[in-house]
């Protein structure tokens, strides 16, 4: 006898290796999908964390001019470490290293360094780099 064609089990048995090709892209696809979407939440948390650090800088930079708790913080280049002795103390995430420059009680640069991540000015003031460590 003279047998054409793939037999009822070799069909079986490529179907299934299809099915699992697909399965194993599919599963991929949204393994890289949820990641990527995890990378953004985790920038928007650590652009977050840098704003709030600069508010509390030019915050504590204006209040201590008038409640004279701490020195005041003048023109000029300040370490993390300078600035929490100066009273600037945020909720959450604080820098372990880095530096802020302060003009007019404003921030005008800064290069940070956080647990995770580094942080620094993009082409303006306004504008946070996020680099993960």
């Amino acid at each position: 006898m003279n047998k054409k064609g793939f037999s009822l089990i070799g069909l079986v048995i490529l179907v299934v290796l299809i099915a699992g090709l697909v399965i194993g892209f599919l599963v991929y696809t949204g393994k890289t999908e949820n990641a990527k979407i995890e990378n953004k939440v985790n920038e928007g948390v650590y652009k977050s964390t840098v704003y709030g650090y600069i508010d509390v800088v030019e915050y504590q930079a204006a209040t201590n001019e008038l409640t004279q708790k701490y020195p005041e913080i003048t023109d000029g280049e300040y370490s993390v470490s300078e600035l929490a002795s100066l009273g600037v103390s945020p909720k959450g995430y604080k820098p372990v290293k880095g530096s802020v420059t302060v003009k007019d009680k404003k921030v005008t640069n800064y290069s940070l360094e956080f647990d995770k991540f580094y942080a620094y000015p993009g082409t303006s003031i306004d504008e946070v780099v996020i680099k993960e460590k």
